[in-house]
């Protein structure tokens, strides 16, 4: 199976690769990532397309979830280095996802909800301080 050639992109040699010698090179380097001898010979042209994109999407997804590793490893240890107990860690894992609309809602509500309680709080102890003073 001998292929065309391709010139060489290097310009100070004039070697020529043929197109067998390229696929030969690369026929390791997708059976690494997962597709078989017969897939990469015989089997459909798109398919190296689709296993190359499949491999870049895995990286991306393990590189993803050992930077998150390493975020819970931070927290960790700031938590076990603080000796004035100020630093905690995460009560709830961290979201990688987008949040959906509905969660961004319980959000804003959740945050009103808490701003209500501080404000009723400070008035409570407002009115409850002014009630002693005008007893005296």
């Amino acid at each position: 199976m001998d292929g065309g050639n391709v010139e060489s992109s290097d310009s100070s040699t004039t070697e020529k690769t043929t197109y067998t010698q390229i696929f030969e090179e690369q026929c390791s380097y997708y059976m690494a990532i997962g597709m078989t001898y017969e897939e990469y010979w015989y089997g459909e042209a798109e398919r190296v397309k689709y296993y190359k994109d499949a491999h870049i999407l895995k990286n991306k997804s393990r590189n993803q979830e050992l930077w998150l590793l390493g975020r819970y490893f931070i927290d960790s240890i700031q938590v076990a280095l603080d000796s004035k107990g100020k630093a905690k860690y995460p009560e709830k894992p961290f979201d990688i996802y987008p949040k959906t609309e509905a969660e961004k809602k319980a959000d804003v509500e959740k945050e009103r909800r808490k701003v209500i309680d501080y404000f009723t709080q400070l008035k409570q102890r407002w009115d409850n301080g002014n009630n002693r003073q005008s007893d005296t």
